[in-house]
């Protein structure tokens, strides 16, 4: 996490440094950012060291709840709601 795009790009790449330095790779294709703010709208441009873009995500899954760009769990809760209603 950080506040600007700037220190995101420099973050991205220390940390790819440090898992190629012991031989691991990170996986540009799986690896995502989101943009949280109010209106959601905001467009970043992260690259990985090799040049390659990551992926902008407006919501996602994280430790089963869903977390979306604007900040809201409207997401999760629609998503607990229709689980609760499948089990009845």
């Amino acid at each position: 996490m950080t506040q600007s795009e700037e220190d995101l790009q420099i973050r991205m790449q220390e940390c790819q440094e440090s898992l190629e330095v012991k031989g691991l790779h990170l996986s540009t294709s799986k690896t995502m950012v989101m943009v949280v703010s109010k209106t959601g709208k905001e467009q970043i441009s992260i690259e990985d060291r090799h040049g390659r873009k990551l992926k902008q995500e407006k919501s996602f899954k994280y430790l089963g709840s869903m977390v979306d760009s604007k900040g809201g769990k409207e997401l999760d809760v629609r998503k607990r709601i229709r689980a609760g209603w499948a089990k009845w």
